[in-house]
């Protein structure tokens, strides 16, 4: 999904199955993970992240 900003450029946004893939590909290192973390590296909300935990349970 691409996103107009003010100056006209596009900004790819994956969509939400891209990024609960890679919040797998993510979680399947065997560590543990804060959800700040992993909101940082999703460049998402922590909210979503739990949201995201929520839908893959």
């Amino acid at each position: 999904m691409a996103t107009q900003t003010s100056n006209s450029q596009k900004v790819h946004r994956p969509g939400r199955s891209d990024r609960l893939f890679d919040l797998i590909v993510l979680l399947r290192d065997g560590r543990l993970h804060r959800a700040e973390d992993l909101a940082r590296d999703l460049n998402v909300s922590v909210r979503t992240i739990y949201r995201d935990m929520d839908t893959l349970a």
